[in-house]
């Protein structure tokens, strides 16, 4: 359940990360998605990942061991674990969890976001940049 504060912890979670560098295993677009969803609802979305890569190489082998596969099968299984129920994409709601389709070094590839209103935001070399919520392939709602 959300607390009360949910929408200022969001905001305040956001801005903290304004400049953050990116950094696999810090600050990348799986944990970027999961510490804004704890900010959210106060569940560590991202826990069985923590600690566990730093390059992106690491990253696709933890997840691979996590569940079986790439990014999507890693949401969709923090998703079952932490009891947050898929909705239309375009259902989602600020503070839900986003996969998307963004450009990653001039390809496209899947990223994990927050839902930030009609807008999505997902890690950045530089903080977090956003994008429209019509980008977005699958959607979570945080409870």
């Amino acid at each position: 359940m959300r607390p009360f504060d949910w929408q200022s912890r969001l905001s305040r979670a956001l801005a903290a990360r304004r400049e953050t560098p990116f950094a696999w295993g810090r600050h990348d677009c799986a944990l970027f998605a999961c510490d804004m969803a704890e900010a959210v609802c106060g569940i560590d979305f991202a826990a069985p990942l923590r600690g566990r890569y730093a390059t992106r190489r690491g990253a696709y082998a933890v997840l691979g061991d996590f569940a079986g596969g790439g990014l999507e099968q890693a949401a969709e299984k923090i998703a079952s674990d932490r009891g947050c129920a898929e909705v239309a994409p375009l259902m989602a709601r600020r503070g839900d969890i986003i996969l998307a389709q963004i450009p990653i070094a001039g390809a496209p590839g899947d990223a994990l976001g927050i839902c930030v209103g009609e807008r999505i935001a997902f890690a950045a070399e530089r903080g977090f940049v956003q994008l429209p919520l019509v980008k977005a392939r699958r959607a979570w709602r945080v409870p």
